[in-house]
């Protein structure tokens, strides 16, 4: 564009004064600007493509919708072109959102993270210069424990629940450490022999194992079953004249559900928790607990982990006092 201008300036000032040749270099100019302001590719376009790229990358569902949500209310926000988005946007949009909405600093953090992934790719695509996400820091957060169930707390649940496939899905995620959404996808067929194989984020395939009480209700729980589908757990209400697999949220219900009856916060995730924490204090290595539940890194494992205090004191007394 430079090299053009300056050709045509250099052609044309001996046919114009200095005025006219000042508002021919304006206008041409404009017209440029114009023109490469025409020839950019939308944010929308951009988003789009990222989008794109995270499917191709094998991102689970859930993580692409969050990309794609917290990316849209980023860009309506700050209404400006992502080239011309600066360091001082981002961390005025952050700071004003958890102002108005009263998050926590590590939802605040994973939002950052997600916009940064877009901007990584933006980079990357040489869309812009840099990632302006990369200037800001990451607040700090407050560290807080999160408890897992305890042994009555899950007898109490199960006794609570009403019917034998409530009791099935407590086992199942009491054992087998499972996400909620893998629980879903579970098939009849694929539980071999007390083993599973299923397919957790980043469509990894990992290998997860039932107790002979988990086998014990879903057997019970399959041999009530008059249908002819394939889904492991079912709704018990027809959709449209068929028995339906069940989805995440009836499972997050009906764990919530049981839990408000005996008084406690309960959520399907928290029996990951569990597992974990049961794990590490009975002896199991910490790898065979982050294979167990498909974690591609073992400071997550750790992060699941409850250590009983009496086990860190009986170590203690065996390994250093």
């Amino acid at each position: 564009m430079n090299i053009i201008l300056k050709n045509v300036l250099k052609t044309m000032k001996d046919s114009l004064n200095s005025e006219q040749m000042k508002l021919l270099e304006e206008t041409l100019l404009k017209e440029f600007e114009m023109q490469y302001s025409e020839n950019k590719i939308s944010n929308n376009k951009l988003l789009d493509d990222f989008i794109s790229s995270k499917v191709y990358e094998n991102c689970s569902e859930q993580t692409i919708a969050q990309y794609k949500r917290e990316n849209e209310k980023f860009l309506a926000h700050i209404n400006k072109r992502v080239e011309d988005i600066d360091k001082r946007d981002i961390e005025r949009y952050l700071a004003e959102y958890r102002e108005y909405h009263g998050i926590s600093n590590v939802t605040l953090n994973n939002m950052r993270r997600f916009i940064s992934a877009f901007f990584n790719y933006l980079e990357f695509e040489d869309i812009i210069k840099c990632n302006p996400v990369r200037k800001t820091k990451p607040v700090r957060e407050l560290k807080v424990v999160k408890s897992s169930f305890g042994e009555l707390e899950v007898e109490k649940m199960r006794e609570t629940a009403m019917n034998i496939r409530d009791k099935a899905i407590i086992e199942v995620l009491n054992t087998t450490g499972v996400r909620v959404s893998e629980l879903c996808n579970i098939n009849i067929s694929d539980i071999q022999q007390g083993t599973a194989v299923i397919r957790g984020k980043g469509n990894k395939e990992r290998h997860v194992y039932f107790s002979d009480k988990a086998l014990y209700y879903v057997n019970k729980y399959l041999g009530t079953r008059k249908d002819n589908n394939e889904a492991l757990f079912i709704n018990y209400n027809k959709t449209d004249g068929l028995y339906k697999r069940m989805t995440k949220n009836s499972v997050e219900k009906i764990i919530k559900d049981l839990g408000l009856k005996i008084n406690i916060k309960a959520y399907p995730h928290k029996f990951r928790r569990t597992v974990a924490t049961r794990g590490i204090n009975k002896g199991m290595p910490i790898q065979e607990v982050q294979a167990l539940l498909g974690h591609s890194k073992i400071e997550t494992t750790m992060i699941y982990c409850n250590v009983d205090v009496n086990n860190i004191q009986m170590s203690h007394k065996k390994y250093i006092a």
